[in-house]
């Protein structure tokens, strides 16, 4: 038979057993709502740096079309809606696009005359469209990088875009990082035909840097979906 003080002994037991899970209970899930916390902010701002970075690859890649004389009309149909976005960035300035900015600002254009206007304002641009070189300072992601510990919380898909776009811009910055050589080579004292052969190397560079990121910018939108 179970007396009134072994009786309250058990239920104080029981309390103290009933606290105890419940303050690990509370714990995790403070843990928990932190952590949730924590991903939405990284992913905020991996989402927040990379549209920034879009904007600059947008520049960089409808500078070097523009300026080797690359433009199409699938070209244009594709970048229309990122080079308006890019005429109201901080960038619009660097790539020194203002002799277009002004005939472009109507949306009421339809893509063949965006593209008619592209062609008339590059025929008044003074400056040699083949034998000046473009050099672009390379792309940098320093909130990404710093936030590269942290992506094991985030879904497989987002993990795989992100790791693919680290890759994309390595590639395409060691691009860049040769077109400040072949650039440096502009200035040496070479023949005309060794010349020739540095415009050369550097229009395929530039062809492929072009490329790239057009890639890149639409590997960001998808990330973006993430």
């Amino acid at each position: 038979m179970t007396t009134g003080s072994e009786s309250n002994s058990n239920i104080n037991l029981f309390s103290l057993l009933i606290g105890w899970l419940l303050g690990i209970a509370s714990s995790l899930l403070v843990e928990l709502i932190k952590q949730q916390l924590s991903k939405r902010s990284i992913k905020t701002g991996i989402k927040n740096e990379l549209k920034e970075l879009q904007m600059q690859l947008v520049g960089v890649c409808f500078y070097i079309t523009y300026k080797q004389k690359s433009l199409s009309k699938d070209f244009v149909t594709w970048i229309r809606p990122y080079y308006n976005l890019f005429l109201n960035s901080e960038f619009k300035d660097i790539f020194g696009v203002k002799n277009i900015n002004e005939p472009l600002g109507s949306q009421k254009l339809s893509d063949n005359e965006f593209l008619d206007q592209l062609n008339i304002a590059r025929s008044k641009t003074p400056e040699p469209i083949f034998k000046s070189t473009l050099t672009f300072p390379k792309i940098i992601s320093p909130y990404i990088d710093s936030k590269m510990s942290s992506l094991s919380f985030f879904r497989q898909e987002f993990q795989i875009l992100l790791s693919k776009f680290r890759r994309e811009i390595h590639v395409l910055n060691n691009d860049i990082e040769q077109t400040w050589f072949y650039h440096a080579k502009t200035f040496e004292n070479l023949s005309g035909e060794n010349h020739e052969v540095v415009h050369h190397n550097l229009s395929q560079i530039y062809s492929r840097i072009a490329e790239r990121t057009r890639y890149v910018i639409k590997l960001i939108d998808k990330i973006q979906e993430c």
